[in-house]
């Protein structure tokens, strides 16, 4: 798809997606614990389906939500189950998979089935779950033979790694005989999203309360780099800044990135607990020049795609040369010379990519992105909102 900035921009009001983060939560603590709650006893209707609707009315929902919802709704219905590309339902979905009765197999996409989940399924194991992998160790697919009178207990898991294994076991905890009591070891990564998990058990459970299925933080922080970009301010009701959901700093870093200044000299952030912000604030940065080193990015390398590697292949085509680590990625501040050709973005499979490259249209007048669709895993209506503002597709 070929990307033209306009003219001029359309200040609109732009109605962000539902939190993918916060309604896959949901879906799990309501498919473990919603039926046995007094108010729906009362009310059976209610659903996070339900709730979408009555919210989100007639916006299409993302792939991560279709699937995770997938796997509730057919939890006693189907034995094998594909999640496709989310790395967030294989995660959930295993832990989910371990205390409900019944076998199952999952799996997803060849990228996915790269991605170790070793960690989560040593730590299931240990409460006292039988999970197989069928192919190789440490990665899915998994036969996953559930175990609803699972013990629970105390273990321990290492802190650096992804979250949603941590979020994933604190989830399924009420539900075991003991209890799960985690000690985790060494630094803790992406502590936001475990503080959502932990904030949104609270409310569910404790409080039994509804939950409050909020739009994207994660996916309003295009629109701060296109705004950024652009000098142009777009409406984006419905963001919270008392949000369970960490990447709500997003609003925090922007407004760093907007007042930066020369002479403030090289701008650093460490970005170990919002690292699905860090795409659309490396492009910013670089498309502005302005010198940076950011740090915490470790677990980029292990999402649809190795994002740090990705990031520094496709900004180099712009003119932009990164010096890259496991954990860190740095910027002089400098443009090279390079083809005005327009330039071909390539998305390894990653939404985050396609997102992150388009408003760059905005510097070089247009920009192609290679396989778009794959905003539908997190922001299907992206390219229409794009147009909205006043992009021109093709």
């Amino acid at each position: 798809m070929k990307i033209i900035a306009p003219k001029s921009y359309n200040s609109c009001t732009i109605g962000l997606p539902p939190s993918k983060s916060v309604v896959n939560r949901a879906i799990v603590l309501y498919s473990l614990y919603r039926k046995s709650t007094k108010s729906v006893q009362e009310d059976n209707s209610v659903s996070i389906k339900d709730l979408l609707d009555q919210k989100y009315s007639g916006q299409p929902l993302c792939d991560d939500i279709s699937v995770m919802q997938y796997l509730a709704d057919n939890i006693d219905k189907t034995d094998t189950f594909s999640v496709q590309a989310s790395g967030t339902a294989m995660r959930f979905g295993t832990a989910l998979f371990a205390v409900t009765e019944g076998t199952r197999t999952i799996t997803g996409t060849a990228r996915l089935c790269e991605r170790p989940i070793k960690p989560l399924v040593d730590a299931l194991r240990q409460l006292g779950a039988n999970i197989e992998y069928l192919k190789e160790e440490g990665y899915p697919p998994l036969k996953i033979h559930g175990n609803p009178q699972m013990k629970g207990g105390e273990l321990s898991i290492r802190g650096d790694i992804s979250s949603q294994f941590i979020s994933a076991l604190l989830m399924i905890s009420p539900s075991t005989q003991n209890g799960i009591h985690l000690n985790i070891e060494g630094e803790q990564v992406s502590q936001s999203y475990i503080n959502m998990t932990n904030e949104m058990i609270r409310r569910v459970i404790e409080m039994n309360e509804t939950p409050e299925l909020e739009p994207d933080w994660s996916a309003a922080a295009f629109w701060y780099e296109i705004s950024t970009l652009c000098g142009v301010t777009f409406n984006l009701p419905g963001l919270k800044p008392d949000s369970v959901q960490g990447d709500k700093i997003c609003d925090r870093i922007f407004k760093l990135v907007n007042e930066y200044k020369k002479e403030d000299g090289i701008f650093e952030y460490d970005f170990q607990d919002c690292p699905d912000l860090a795409q659309a604030v490396i492009v910013t940065c670089c498309v502005k020049q302005i010198p940076f080193k950011f740090i915490g990015l470790k677990t980029l390398k292990i999402k649809e795609t190795d994002r740090i590697v990705a990031l520094k292949t496709e900004l180099q085509k712009l003119g932009y040369c990164l010096n890259i680590s496991n954990e860190t990625i740095e910027f002089d501040g400098k443009r090279n010379d390079c083809t005005n050709d327009t330039v071909s973005i390539e998305t390894y499979k990653d939404h985050r990519m396609a997102m992150a490259f388009a408003p760059c249209a905005i510097k070089f007048g247009s920009i192609n992105i290679l396989d778009p669709d794959v905003v539908n895993k997190s922001y299907p209506t992206f390219w229409n909102d794009l147009q909205k503002a006043g992009f021109i597709l093709s």
